[in-house]
């Protein structure tokens, strides 16, 4: 009878830093982590890399899973990734079809055994995590600011295109219009009140707090 074993029991090692070769100075065991792609979550092994750089320190394991596309869960010892690919999967679904995080880890375990689900891991814990940091990142990267705390009040969010901005989209001599064409170049404001505003953060939760902190949308 066929047996479903993982990558990890069948032998692949997913050897870091070196174009898919062993690091010659890795002296510890391939690291078993669970890694979850558009396939399935999987449990494989892991070698990192072990050279050092012109500090004399080692790149952190999270940074060399970031490397290879996996984006790592947690990022003192990283136990659990994600690929890249899986993340902009969900991403999309979750905006075109308003999957849920939830839904998408269920989904998930069913591509990998649709008989025992309860036996593949339970990720959803980590993907909530890993999405927030993810698409956080890429707002910064798309923005062209550096990844910190206490970034400048709106300078993740977008211009509206139609909004008449200065420089941007409006004629050279807009300043001189004749008083009865000005209003082609009104700007309106609408305020409306944010009756959710008291659950902005969560009191059960000390860690979950927001990354933009202003400087994109609530």
């Amino acid at each position: 009878f066929w047996r479903k074993e993982s990558l990890a029991t069948l032998g692949l090692t997913i050897n870091l830093g070196h174009n898919g070769l062993k690091c010659p100075v890795a002296l510890d065991d391939p690291r078993r982590m669970t890694v979850t792609h558009s396939r399935g979550i999987e449990e494989v092994a892991v070698r990192f890399c072990a050279c050092l750089n012109d500090d004399l320190d080692g790149t952190p394991d999270c940074l060399q899973l970031i490397e290879h596309d996996l984006w790592p869960a947690s990022w003192e010892k990283p136990m659990s990734a994600f690929t890249v690919d899986v993340l902009k999967e969900f991403h999309l679904l979750s905006l075109q079809s308003q999957m849920t995080a939830q839904d998408f880890i269920r989904y998930l375990q069913r591509r990998t055994d649709n008989v025992q689900t309860d036996q593949v891991p339970d990720r959803y814990r980590e993907l909530l995590r890993t999405m927030q940091e993810f698409i956080w990142i890429r707002a910064v990267k798309r923005a062209g600011l550096e990844p910190r705390r206490g970034m400048a009040p709106g300078s993740l969010a977008v211009l509206c295109p139609a909004c008449p901005q200065p420089d941007i989209n409006m004629d050279l001599g807009w300043i001189s219009r004749p008083m009865h064409l000005r209003y082609l170049d009104a700007l309106y404001h609408t305020v409306d009140g944010n009756f959710h505003q008291n659950q902005r953060e969560k009191p059960s939760d000390p860690d979950d707090f927001a990354l933009s902190e202003g400087a994109g949308y609530f």
